[in-house]
């Protein structure tokens, strides 16, 4: 498979453009991160991890992707993803643009599910969506276990965490999948509902039913930029322990104040609320992004300070099972979106068998 894509990627951009209307463009990016975990080997259950580094260097991201244009209106792009010595798909779809108010996209890409999730990892103030400890899911199973357990749950064979985006990725909300969707822009307004395979990534469906999810967006008409957005998602999932599929539905809200690189404040912010498909119970969760850009010359083309704050309860229904992820940070842009990030990962969680974890990151992001 890693032959294969490599050769059509390269065979693609090699390709020559045989009529003035076809377009070919190659875009990548590169984020290299540092970063470090609170966690060590004595936190963990024996055998779960034969040494937990307290630092290490990742590629975080690694993708070249081509992207097709044909007669204006067809565009195609693929984008595989090459980061930690692994091959995966990322995007690989086509958009017929038959008109501005409907548009029809087919392939594997995003869900209309989450703002945040929705953002590019390029254009957040913030270096990770959501949570990402080194091995803090372990520790925090040993911990519940040692103090008699039965406060954390799983699903699909993850350790459910609190924390927003962990929730909504665990119960699988979002993310890339494969399925078709519509999506157009009306005046004020544009919308995105599309029907998914609803297993993972670049896999085919194993049933007879199907995943759904839908986004409306207003853009507010006032002097600075305002978009007010409103999404919902429908999965389902066959498990081995369950006569029928288990599914369930998550809502969004969500509002965008400001813009990527402008100068001034720039806020995310949504709240989401669903089902924990695990234990058929609801799931709270809500998330804040907020920076601020200033201008510079010379080399540095801008610097922005910015925080974020990330609280998730899995089950309404269970106590000390909540948690909030707190991360200030500072970025430094040199040309474009390519940039220079740091910040500080606290995750506290709900009660007294869990310990504060923390991890410090830093990412150069280059962006061609």
């Amino acid at each position: 498979m890693r032959t294969g894509l490599v050769g059509l990627v390269a065979a693609m951009v090699a390709t020559p453009v045989l009529a003035q209307n076809t377009q070919i463009r190659v875009s990548g990016r590169v984020q290299i991160q540092y970063n470090t975990t609170s966690v060590s080997e004595g936190d963990v259950a024996a055998g779960e991890s034969d040494s937990i580094a307290s630092s290490t260097f990742e590629t975080r991201r690694v993708r070249l992707g081509v992207r097709l244009t044909v007669n204006e209106w067809i565009t195609g792009t693929i984008e595989p993803e090459y980061a930690l010595g692994s091959l995966s798909l990322k995007q690989a779809w086509m958009n017929l643009a038959i008109d501005p108010a409907f548009e029809v996209r087919v392939g594997q890409f995003k869900k209309p599910f989450s703002l945040i999730q929705l953002t590019s990892s390029l254009d957040l103030p913030a270096i990770e969506r959501g949570l990402r400890i080194r091995d803090l899911a372990d520790a925090m199973a040993v911990a519940d276990e040692a103090a008699g357990g039965a406060v954390l749950g799983t699903w699909a064979g993850d350790q459910v965490i609190g924390e927003e985006q962990e929730l909504l990725e665990v119960f699988g909300y979002m993310g890339y999948e494969l399925g078709v969707s519509a999506h157009g822009r009306l005046g004020a307004f544009d919308y995105d509902v599309g029907v998914f395979n609803g297993t993972a990534a670049d896999t085919r469906d194993v049933n007879d039913t199907k995943s759904f999810a839908g986004r409306l967006r207003w853009h507010v008409p006032v002097s600075q930029p305002l978009t007010i957005g409103a999404s919902a998602s429908y999965r389902e999932q066959p498990i081995a322990a369950a006569a029928s599929p288990v599914d369930g539905t998550a809502w969004e809200a969500d509002i965008e104040l400001g813009e990527f690189r402008h100068a001034g404040p720039h806020l995310l912010a949504e709240a989401t609320t669903g089902t924990n498909p695990g234990v058929d119970e609801s799931f709270l969760g809500a998330q804040l992004m907020f920076s601020f850009y200033r201008p510079t010359t010379g080399r540095v083309e801008g610097l922005e300070p910015a925080v974020r704050l990330s609280w998730g309860d899995p089950d309404r229904e269970v106590n000390d099972d909540a948690g909030l992820l707190v991360t200030p940070g500072f970025n430094v842009y040199l040309s474009g979106r390519t940039r220079l990030q740091l910040g500080w990962d606290v995750f506290v969680p709900q009660g007294d068998r869990f310990d504060t974890h923390h991890a410090v990151r830093a990412q150069a992001q280059l962006v061609f």
